[in-house]
């Protein structure tokens, strides 16, 4: 259907109301734009025009003309009726068979979110109101598998198909300012860089990201998700610093990954992974086990309700704890997790809420600390991902996240590398003054080795001396005698 009003604001919309109050054929095209809108001050101006088309025979009669010309005339329940043309339908071709692998209903391109206009609140005791508008939901969809197909097979299905949509409607994506990236390594494939990131964006380490740096793009992965800080790694280097750059980070990363994983157990490369007990969490089947004793010192505070949970719990591999807000869920999970943990099990606590898993551990590290229990000094509860809970983050980020315990096992090394290298100062500097004493031995030795060559050549000179001079004292005595001779 056109929308020749899409391009107009409410503001203008409200304007045009109050100059076709009048004109019916006017007020539906009105009428069917604001049908697309949902921002209050639009639904409003929506109310104001359904209530002046139904407010006199103008509007009968404009919906016979309607009818006739094959328009859309407003039903009872405020929506748009269903016009019926037989002829038209008649003569057109039916449509092509649709593959077996999807058949997708597609919206318009400028049709609202299905969801964003299921119902119009109605405010209590208001009679005369028109019923609420209730749009019909074009999401269905057929897969590709057979009854017989396993779960893991339609898990598989619909992600792959959940993936498709979402970026067919272009909501696949989301992006984020970073600033100041240091370069903390170049080893490896790529050079790593890190900045401060606070936002909650559901990232994985090893998901596929892409930065904008410059008015250029780079692909690269997410190496590390540390406290308040990622780690991304480039296969280009862009120097010691990254001013400012865009991260672009694929919504449909995470559910690619469970797709692939879904592949890989389908294709029996997982080992690991128990089908059957997927099967049973998620249909809820199998046999109950009798309720296991339960330690009555630990669970003093719980009632008998709270306490029959944990012994079904301990005796069943999957249970379920219902209750609304306030009824003592977290307390009983967090009885439930030190049970657990003071049998030798080892326990992961995740929900799809931040703040879920910090009231339980707060309250885990709470009984810890009061029962003097050396876990947490260990580093033995290990928070992953960012803490939301103010309380502890005060009170235990420096003893159960990864970069809080590192530092505090690594204070020792600390201390240590301290006095190693104190020491290294010293014997630095003793072996500065031996060396300048073995430097003067060593010419003390050359000296001697000198004054020995020199006594050698003087010895061989007196010795060629006393040789000349015997030579010189034969010569003398022969020319006396010869001076002699003939001087007779």
């Amino acid at each position: 259907m056109p929308r020749p009003l899409i391009q107009r604001s409410t503001e203008e919309l409200s304007v045009l109301f109050d100059e076709w109050r009048n004109d019916h054929a006017n007020l539906r095209v009105l009428f069917d734009e604001l049908q697309h809108r949902d921002r209050p001050r639009a639904v409003k101006l929506r109310e104001q025009v359904e209530q002046v088309l139904r407010g006199g025979h103008a509007e009968q009669a404009d919906d016979k003309n309607r009818s006739k010309q094959g328009e859309l005339p407003l039903s009872e329940n405020g929506g748009a009726a269903k016009r019926t043309e037989k002829k038209k339908a008649k003569d057109e071709k039916p449509p092509a068979p649709q593959p077996k692998t999807t058949t997708r209903a597609q919206q318009p391109r400028d049709e609202p979110e299905p969801y964003s206009k299921f119902t119009l609140i109605q405010p209590l005791g208001v009679s005369g109101r028109p019923t609420p508008y209730r749009p019909e939901m074009l999401n269905d969809l057929r897969l590709d598998v057979s009854p017989g197909d396993p779960l893991v097979k339609i898990y598989r299905v619909a992600l792959a198909e959940l993936i498709l949509e979402m970026k067919q409607r272009k909501i696949g994506h989301r992006q984020f300012i970073l600033e100041d990236g240091e370069l903390v390594s170049t080893e490896g494939s790529g050079f790593s860089y890190q900045f401060e990131f606070a936002e909650d964006a559901n990232l994985f380490e090893g998901a596929q990201i892409e930065l904008v740096i410059g008015g250029r793009s780079v692909s690269g992965s997410l190496t590390a998700i540390l406290q308040g800080r990622i780690v991304i790694t480039l296969s280009e280097d862009y120097g010691a610093n990254i001013g400012a750059c865009v991260l672009r980070i694929d919504n449909t990363a995470l559910i690619q990954a469970l797709h692939d994983r879904l592949q890989k157990i389908e294709n029996g490369e997982v080992t690991t992974f128990r089908a059957d007990f997927a099967t049973k969490l998620i249909t809820n089947e199998g046999d109950a086990r009798p309720p296991a004793p339960l330690p009555k010192q630990k669970c003093s505070d719980l009632n008998e309700e709270k306490q029959r949970f944990i012994r079904v719990a301990l005796a069943n591999e999957i249970s379920w704890l219902w209750g609304p807000p306030g009824t003592g869920k977290t307390r009983t999970l967090t009885v439930l997790a030190r049970l657990l943990y003071d049998d030798g099990k080892r326990i992961l606590i995740c929900s799809n809420t931040n703040q879920a898993v910090d009231q339980v551990l707060l309250q885990l590290c709470d009984e810890m600390r009061k029962a003097g229990d050396a876990t947490l000094d260990e580093g033995r509860v290990v928070r992953l991902g960012r803490i939301e809970h103010d309380e502890l983050r005060r009170k235990y980020e420096d003893t159960i996240t990864i970069e809080g315990i590192v530092a505090r096992k690594s204070e020792e090394l600390h201390r240590r590398k301290t006095q190693i290298e104190t020491e290294l100062l010293r014997l630095g500097s003793e072996i500065a003054g031996a060396e300048a004493i073995l430097r003067r031995f060593a010419e003390l030795d050359g000296a001697e080795a000198a004054l020995v060559s020199a006594r050698a050549a003087l010895s061989l000179a007196e010795s060629k001396f006393n040789e000349c001079a015997t030579a010189a004292r034969g010569a003398t005595a022969s020319r006396a005698s010869l001076q002699e001779e003939l001087a007779t």
